[in-house]
């Protein structure tokens, strides 16, 4: 596979993963700002590996273990004392977060799905989700909007719910069967 290629159905991947990335980040260093750092250092030698052909089986684990080795060199190089950070606590978060990876994929999916099933309603029903959802209207005023009933645009939100669990449902199973 080309290395352009590589790279962006690597960077795809990487993006769509970011909030997860990011929470282990977060746990590790307990400051948004150089936890942005170090997501961006991951995603440098993430390139680095794809420029020099290195393979990458699983990029959640590896991306983590990168984060997690430049955290512990901003570490060393910042303590004076040479502080001793316990990797075995690291280690431990390390395999909660990669516990997570499938549920991570299901929460992908079912967010594809979801986003489908909203395209598939009529107008009329995008529109009440649109101001319940979006915009944060309280359902009087939504009634007012839609010359309808509170009850009715209440019923209404009801039923698309269950039709958008419904949806999902389906879309979500389709897709373990591919």
């Amino acid at each position: 596979m080309a290395k352009n290629t590589k790279m962006t159905e690597l960077s795809v991947e990487f993006i769509a993963r970011r909030h997860h990335l990011m929470a282990f980040i977060e746990w590790l260093v307990r400051d948004p700002d150089v936890a942005e750092d170090i997501f961006q250092q991951v995603w440098v030698r993430l390139a680095e590996a794809v420029e020099t052909g290195t393979e990458i089986r699983d990029l959640d684990k590896w991306c983590r273990t990168v984060a997690r080795n430049t955290f512990l060199q901003g570490k060393r190089k910042k303590s004076a004392k040479h502080e001793l950070v316990d990797s075995r606590l690291i280690d431990l978060a390390q395999e909660a977060f990669a516990e997570q990876d499938d549920a991570q994929d299901d929460w992908l999916n079912r967010g594809r799905a979801l986003k489908e099933c909203v395209r598939s309603l009529t107008d009329r029903h995008q529109q009440l989700l649109e101001l319940r959802y979006d915009q944060g209207l309280p359902v009087s005023k939504i009634a007012s909007i839609t010359s309808r009933t509170a009850s009715a645009v209440m019923m209404a939100l009801s039923r698309i719910r269950g039709i958008l669990r419904s949806c999902i449902k389906r879309r979500v199973g389709l897709a373990g069967e591919r």
